[in-house]
C-alpha cells in the first residue's frame, strides 16, 4: 500500500484511512486463474458439450443449472479463454467397417418423389409442401404435386428463418459427418433431448421447452390461478 510505503505510517492507521481491514491488506492478490477456475470448469464443458451455443446460451444454461455468477464475469471469461471465436467445425464420428450402400444411381428429385409417395400411403397429403429452393422439385416433384393437387410453395430469397424447422435441423447435419442412417438417427435422437430439455430459448424467458411447460403447469394449477 502506498500509504505505508510513502507516508511512513504504519499499516493499522493506513489500513483505517483506506477503509480495509488488516487482514485484506496481508492476504496475497490470486491470479484470474484461481479465481475464476469454478467459471473456466463449467463454461468449458457446457461448450463441449453445446459446441453450436453463443456466450447467451451459455450463459442462461449456467444460471440454470445453478450458479449466480454475473454475466460481465462470465462473458470476461468467456473471451479470455477466446471462446467467442465461430466453432463450426464438423465432427468425424467414429467410424466402423465400411459397407456401400445399396441404392441405386437416381436423380434427387426422384427420391423425393418417393418419399412423397410412401407418406401418402400412411397420412392424407398435405395442402402444400414448402421447400427452400428448386433443386429437389423441379420435373418429377413439380409433376408430382400437380398430379396430386398439392401447392408447392418456395421461401424469399434470403428468408431461411421461413423454413424453420429444417434450418434448426440442419445445427444437426452441418455438425457431423454421418457413415449411415443408424448414426444420423441416434445423433437426432440425443439432439432433440439437448434441445427441448437443455438449450435455453429466447421466446420462452430462457428456459428450455421442458422447464416453461412446467412452469405454465404448475401456474395453471396453482389455486391462485382460479
Amino acid at each position: 500500500m502506498s500509504l505505508v510505503a510513502h507516508r511512513k505510517i504504519s499499516v493499522a492507521v493506513a489500513c483505517r484511512a483506506a477503509g480495509v481491514s488488516r487482514r485484506a491488506y496481508y492476504r496475497r492478490p490470486e491470479s484470474d486463474s484461481v479465481r475464476d477456475s469454478a467459471v473456466i470448469d463449467r463454461l468449458q464443458a457446457t461448450v463441449a458439450e453445446h459446441s453450436r451455443w453463443g456466450f447467451w446460451k451459455c450463459y442462461h444454461r449456467l444460471r440454470l443449472d445453478g450458479h449466480r455468477w454475473n454475466h460481465k464475469r462470465v462473458l470476461r471469461v468467456y473471451r479470455q479463454l477466446i471462446l467467442n471465436l465461430p466453432r463450426r467445425t464438423r465432427k468425424r464420428l467414429i467410424r466402423t467397417e465400411r459397407h456401400p450402400l445399396g441404392v441405386e444411381a437416381q436423380s434427387q428429385s426422384l427420391v423425393v418423389h418417393r418419399f412423397h409417395e410412401r407418406c401418402a400411403l400412411r397420412r392424407p397429403a398435405l395442402p402444400h409442401v414448402q421447400c427452400a429452393g428448386r433443386r429437389c422439385t423441379r420435373g418429377v416433384g413439380e409433376d408430382w404435386c400437380r398430379t396430386h393437387t398439392i401447392e408447392l410453395r418456395y421461401i424469399q430469397p434470403g428468408k431461411p428463418n421461413q423454413n424453420s424447422y429444417i434450418e434448426r435441423f440442419n445445427e444437426v447435419l452441418d455438425a457431423y459427418l454421418f457413415d449411415d442412417l443408424d448414426q444420423v438417427r441416434e445423433i437426432t435422437a440425443s439432439w432433440m433431448v439437448k434441445y427441448n430439455e437443455q438449450r435455453p430459448h429466447d421466446s420462452l424467458g430462457n428456459l428450455p421447452p421442458s422447464d416453461y411447460r412446467r412452469s405454465v403447469e404448475k401456474a395453471t394449477n396453482s389455486p391462485n390461478s382460479v
